[in-house]
């Protein structure tokens, strides 16, 4: 099975582009559009090892990775 890269990017055409950029590397994509619909990947069992995220993001909190998703690589832009 191929890793996982969860992409979370609330701009509808930056998005797509995003994930069809992940999906070039070779990983499976988990795309979400806000960090409330990312937080419950956290609880999952599926292992991230990718997250790219915009800082600033919609919904209550920000999605970025820590002790939850301690081999995942973060990328950031605002």
């Amino acid at each position: 099975m191929s890793p996982t890269g969860l992409n979370v990017e609330d701009d509808e055409i930056l998005r797509p582009l995003t994930v069809e950029a992940i999906s070039l590397l070779g990983l499976c994509v988990i795309d979400c559009a806000c960090a409330d619909d990312a937080l419950p990947m956290q609880e999952d069992s599926i292992s991230i090892a990718l997250v790219i995220t915009d800082i600033r993001l919609p919904g209550k909190t920000n999605v970025l990775p820590d002790s939850t998703w301690p081999n995942a690589h973060c990328g950031t832009w605002s």
